[in-house]
Parts: C-alpha cells; structure tokens; sequence
C-alpha cells in the first residue's frame, strides 16, 4: 500500500495533518467505513479496501495552478450525496458496472466513482470525466492539475 503513495500524495497528506502512522484509519475505523459500504449494496473488492485504508474519511487540501481546492474522502456524506439508486442510473447510462462513490474532488463540485475496473469517473449533473485508470493514478492526477477527459455530457 504505502509503495502506491506518491511524492504528491505524501505531500499532500502531510499538508493536511496526516503523517506517520496516521496516514492509515486504524482497523476499527476501517472496519465500519466497510461496513457501511456493505450496508448500502456495495461489493468492494481488496484494491477498493486497500485504497479506502489510507483515504476514507480525509480530508486533503491542495493547490494546483494557484487556487486551493480540498478532495474529501468522507464516506457518510458521499453515500447520502451519492445513493446506490442514483449511482446506478449513472453506470446504465454510461454502460458502466459497479460503481462505487468514494470522494468529493474540486472543493465538492464533483463526485468520484470508480468501476469494477478501479476506473475513476467524476460527475457534475450531466458531465462525466475520466480520472484515471486507477484509484491511486486518479487522486494523484487530481492532485498534479491533470486535466480529466470529458467522456459524457455537456456542450
């Protein structure tokens, strides 16, 4: 797991107030951010859970082409924002499978989903973009500036 942090991520969660051993939710924390996941319909595969051991419930602040922004892992507020039903209108429109909600990117103007195949997707209303072909590639893309592929929506 830590060899998936980048410089990037590292930084950026040392900015944000996490370092050391708290880089990681402890087992119990884990636990019940899995449990919730379970409660709401979600199947999550090791690469999602290994992924949510570092990031759920964080919130990381970052600046990218002088503006700050925050990415925010938190986990009950995304699955209210982001309910099973609505997400799964989203996957039959895009004729993708699984998707899983996980964070809120751009200071909470986008929610962030990936697939069965840990592709990372971000929704605003009708726009969808791609991230990322991986959790870890995705949130570093977000926090280097990349520029996501629109793949569905708006003019």
């Amino acid at each position: 797991m830590t060899n998936r942090l980048t410089d990037r991520m590292k930084e950026v969660l040392k900015q944000s107030g996490y370092s050391g051993s708290s880089i990681y939710n402890d087992d119990f924390s884990h636990s019940e951010i899995l449990a919730l996941y379970e409660k709401k319909g979600y199947l999550l595969d090791d690469e999602f859970e290994s992924f949510l051991k570092v990031f759920a419930d964080k919130r990381l602040t970052y600046s990218t082409n002088n503006e700050e922004w925050f990415l925010d892992f938190s986990i009950r507020s995304v699955l209210k924002s982001y309910p099973k039903t609505r997400i799964d209108i989203y996957g039959e429109d895009l004729s993708l499978n699984n998707l899983i909600p996980f964070a809120y990117a751009y200071s909470g103007e986008i929610g962030l989903v990936r697939d069965r195949f840990n592709w990372v997707y971000g929704i605003d209303d009708d726009i969808v973009t791609l991230h990322g072909k991986d959790l870890w590639t995705a949130v570093n893309n977000i926090l280097n500036g990349a520029q996501p592929k629109r793949i569905a929506g708006g003019s």
